[in-house]
């Protein structure tokens, strides 16, 4: 079967036409303009959807090369996080804050969970994958039993060594 690597530079103007498909789409369909689904939505999933039915009907499989995204979405956050202002957050008012307060709650239960399953399926919290080149940890702890060291803190990090 035939591949085709997306990379590079070759990834941004996929990105530029899924976003102008996108963006055609959404102004010509008004239930998308009345619910604000962005652009970016809906080009993406007609993108995924299309990639989805050439590798489900025979064509080329399609990769998509990730090296790139780390460092967009580093760019992505730092902006939203750059343009955040607590003045506006004060101007939220009690309902603002109240959300906020849920989803901090939110992510220390979420965080927990995932640590409570990761120790009930004696799971390594991090091991590279040394079979994939991305930045993906995958969990293996009943293989590097040897390398454990104790906790630094409540996130229990363990030193790692070749298993």
């Amino acid at each position: 079967m035939n591949e085709i690597v997306v990379k590079g530079s070759d990834i941004i103007i996929l990105a530029i036409l899924v976003l102008a498909v996108g963006n055609v789409i959404t102004q010509k369909i008004s239930l998308l303009r009345k619910f604000s689904i962005p652009i970016a939505v809906t080009g993406g999933l007609l993108c995924s959807i299309a990639v989805a039915l050439i590798a489900t009907f025979g064509g080329p499989k399609i990769v998509f090369d990730l090296i790139i995204r780390d460092t967009l979405l580093m760019v992505f956050f730092t902006t939203i996080g750059i343009s955040a202002k607590f003045s506006r957050l004060a101007a939220g008012g009690k309902s603002l804050g109240l959300l906020v307060l849920c989803a901090a709650i939110f992510l220390v239960v979420q965080d927990a969970t995932g640590d409570l399953a990761g120790v009930f399926l004696i799971l390594h919290p991090v091991e590279r994958n040394t079979s994939s080149n991305s930045s993906t940890y995958f969990v293996s702890w009943s293989r590097c039993r040897s390398s454990q060291v104790r906790p630094s803190s409540w996130r229990c990090i363990w030193k790692l060594r070749a298993c």
